[in-house]
């Protein structure tokens, strides 16, 4: 296993990876953002010092920064939510047995088979989670059918889940493939956000944005220009596939975050 960075070291290769992604984003338009975002993330990161693994399930890999398992001494201190299980636990199972010490939830609105396949390996709520709260129209993938359908679900927004539905401070990984709605999550994840508000720490996060109209390019080029003016999430790696951006990010500013994943002896 690699060692992690220095306190210092550590520092200085976010603060490069930052200045990378200012001066190759700060002149693009909505549309150029959106086309070129994943390679000038993939092309400006310096990772190579952290302990980075993929887990791959059918489609797609997630990214995640293995532990100091020094820095979580107690069972079940990890925390690891789905948001979208899409009846496909494969990163989860691989998760858990490399990390056997971490917690998993995972939250979909369709009930069958999801709930059976979540509960093999952890907590399963049937629920929506995404930007508002109540009934409303959602994207989803039916029962015994390979397509998603347009229904009228039960939401919850992001916050008040972490809060009230998983009720922990730290958040080691947050997995969210929500089928659009993660543009009205954007707001949530920044500084001052309900997440923040909520005193939630998020670690890591693997997020799908899904094929955009132009308002949501914009919302996300709002987002991503605000996500660098924070200077606590840094985006490590991005993919594309079928007009999806996939991104992984990761905590450099919190100390529980950077003690786990980021700093060493």
């Amino acid at each position: 296993m690699l060692n992690c960075l220095s306190s210092q070291d550590a520092s200085k290769m976010f603060e490069r990876n930052a200045e990378c992604l200012r001066s190759r984003t700060e002149t693009l338009d909505v549309e150029k953002l959106w086309s070129r975002i994943a390679m000038i993330i993939n092309q400006c990161t310096e990772r190579r010092y952290l302990r980075i693994r993929g887990y791959s399930n059918r489609d797609e890999i997630k990214v995640h920064v293995m532990p100091n398992e020094e820095a979580i001494l107690d069972e079940y201190a990890c925390s690891i939510i789905s948001l979208g299980v899409g009846r496909d636990i494969q990163v989860e199972t691989k998760m858990k047995k490399d990390m056997p010490m971490c917690a998993f939830y995972g939250a979909d609105p369709i009930k069958e088979p999801n709930q059976e396949m979540y509960e093999e390996i952890g907590v399963f709520y049937h629920i929506a989670v995404g930007g508002k709260n109540g009934t409303s129209e959602a994207s989803v993938l039916e029962p015994d059918t390979a397509n998603y359908r347009i229904r009228e679900v039960n939401h919850v927004d992001i916050a008040t889940f972490l809060r009230s539905f998983i009720g922990k401070q730290i958040i080691d990984q947050l997995m969210i493939d929500i089928e659009g709605g993660e543009y009205d999550v954007f707001p949530f994840l920044l500084k001052g956000g309900d997440i923040e508000r909520t005193n939630v720490v998020l670690c890591q996060l693997n997020i799908e944005i899904h094929l955009p109209d132009y308002a949501q390019k914009a919302q996300f080029f709002e987002f991503f220009v605000e996500l660098l003016d924070d200077a606590r999430y840094m985006p490590l790696v991005a993919d594309t596939m079928l007009g999806h951006i996939r991104l992984y990010i990761l905590n450099y500013e919190h100390p529980e975050c950077t003690e786990r994943y980021i700093n060493g002896e």
